[in-house]
């Protein structure tokens, strides 16, 4: 006999942040950023508030989006040739061929339209395999992937956002005045831009809504890094818990999108010069908006079980040990439909399936959590983008795209007066009718 030892596999150790910023607070407006983490995957989904004009909780997409997501995922990890069967006969209904490569895309497809409720968002996927890094994107969500060196991390990688023109992103929208027949929702979730990446244990991949990316700089956010995480375990992973680190790049943005004390003048930040190099003149404050961030540690795992195989007689050269994911199909796998829970919170209170990933989902009104296992992060870039130093492909799919020109004004301090506030403002709104309020009740989220 001849004990094999399994391989560690590389994990996703993560939990996030999510807070609105207390100025759009005051507009009684709700925290339309919703998120998910598991060890393999992550989802950020951030809700347009302009919907709210029309009568839609902008906060419900997003939330359904991402629980649809997660549901996805899992039955891919559960059964993935069951996951692959299903995809293909989807594609075949619309006369195109199911690439296996783009996988994530094909899950961010399917749930937009196993979606029924109303609203408009932008979304982010990532999910770790091996030491590939899948991510897919649609919108201005972003990701920043951290390497430490012989003393520090450094950022290798900041994805681009996928926007129109300054301040508006792409988005994946479902009203009244939107063609929301499959076809059409398919096509939307179809522009998202994939990338596929190679990570490596001791990363740490940070990914998070536009409140914070328009509010904090990629050195800024190192530098917390470096001081944070400086005290590591023996591994090389930080001591500090990941939900630790994310709550203070929240709070980081959330200051530099404040009036400053004392009649200081607002700070420079990402939205800022942005919008100085936009409309050529001198700028300075940040965007308060809703705000999340999801920070990952990408550590080594041993695989469920003993973590060894015996095998009886030689050992042949190439023989190969297959750990992890691979569990049998449950004969039930007794997923849960949508609830009305309160506030916001979506399965919060789902039992775990036999062998499945622990996750975690954020609500923003109720502040509901399960307990963080671990996470993930990431996504890529706008056409032309910026390919990624650790990139084995990156694709971009031009499609026919819903365009939603639905946005809240967003607000930034003059540097002449820390209290006064200078709005830049997208075209007026129109005002539609037919949008009335949307409710989760009785949605059972039947995944396409």
């Amino acid at each position: 006999e001849t004990k094999v030892e399994a391989p560690a596999v590389l994990k996703l150790l993560g939990g996030g942040a999510s807070v609105q910023h207390p100025i759009k607070k005051e507009r009684k407006s709700v925290n339309a950023d919703a998120y998910f983490c598991s060890d393999s995957m992550i989802g950020v989904a951030d809700g347009v508030s302009a919907v709210e004009l029309e009568g839609v909780d902008p906060s419900l997409l997003p939330i359904e989006l991402m629980e649809c997501c997660r549901r996805l995922q899992e039955s891919r990890r559960i059964n993935r040739r069951s996951f692959d069967q299903s995809c293909e006969s989807i594609f075949e209904q619309f006369s195109s061929a199911y690439d296996r490569e783009e996988w994530l895309r094909a899950i961010l497809c399917r749930a937009l339209c196993s979606c029924q409720t109303l609203g408009a968002t932008t979304a982010l996927l990532l999910a770790l395999e091996g030491d590939r890094l899948t991510t897919a994107n649609v919108g201005d969500s972003q990701y920043i992937h951290l390497r430490r060196g012989t003393n520090e991390w450094t950022c290798i990688y900041h994805s681009n956002s996928q926007v129109h023109y300054f301040n508006c992103p792409f988005q994946l929208t479902r009203m009244p005045d939107v063609d929301l027949d499959k076809r059409s929702l398919w096509k939307q979730a179809e522009v998202s831009e994939t990338q596929v990446a190679e990570v490596a244990a001791g990363d740490i991949v940070i990914c998070g809504s536009d409140g914070i990316f328009d509010n904090v700089f990629d050195e800024d956010i190192v530098a917390l890094i470096n001081d944070v995480c400086a005290d590591r375990h023996p591994s090389g992973a930080p001591k500090i818990s990941p939900e630790e680190v994310a709550r203070k790049l929240v709070d980081l943005a959330i200051d530099n999108a404040s009036p400053q004390a004392d009649g200081l003048p607002a700070k420079l930040t990402p939205f800022s010069a942005k919008a100085m190099e936009t409309y050529g003149h001198t700028m300075s404050g940040g965007k308060p908006d809703d705000t999340t961030a999801v920070v990952a540690f990408v550590v080594k795992s041993k695989p469920r079980g003993n973590g060894s195989l015996t095998i009886k007689g030689d050992l042949c050269a190439d023989a190969s040990f297959t750990p992890l994911d691979e569990d049998p199909m449950p004969a039930s796998l007794g997923l849960p439909a949508l609830r009305d829970l309160p506030g916001n919170a979506v399965m919060a209170d789902q039992p775990k399936l036999e062998g499945s990933e622990e996750f975690q989902m954020y609500s923003a009104r109720a502040h509901a959590k399960t307990e963080v296992v671990a996470s993930s992060a990431a996504p890529e870039g706008r056409s032309p983008s910026t390919p990624h130093p650790c990139s084995l492909e990156s694709k971009h799919r031009r499609s026919p795209l819903v365009r939603c020109d639905r946005l809240v004004a967003d607000f930034f301090f003059d540097a002449s007066s820390a209290d006064s506030m200078a709005a830049i403002r997208d075209p007026p709104v129109p005002r539609r009718s037919g949008g009335g309020a949307c409710s989760m009740a009785g949605v059972s989220c039947c995944l396409w």
